[in-house]
């Protein structure tokens, strides 16, 4: 039997650490600009920055050598 949420019903909150928790193994993916040049940063699932890559490609291909999903960030 499915039950359906009622139209006016609020939806349960997600902790950040809920939410990090589901992330985990995501890395994200950000172009961003250090020391004047354009390059990637990754970042973990809760914003920690991890590493700065020259590439997109790069910045992919070091997340997936560290056994995580890469994700783009907007």
């Amino acid at each position: 039997m499915t039950t359906l949420i009622e139209p006016d019903a609020v939806p349960p909150q997600r902790t950040q650490e809920l939410w990090c928790a589901l992330f985990a193994d995501t890395a994200y993916v950000l172009p961003i600009e250090d020391e004047g040049e354009h390059c990637y940063g990754i970042f973990a699932s809760d914003g920690t920055p991890l590493a700065v890559a020259p590439s997109r490609a790069l910045a992919i291909a070091v997340i997936r050598k560290n056994d995580m999903r890469p994700a783009d960030a907007h």
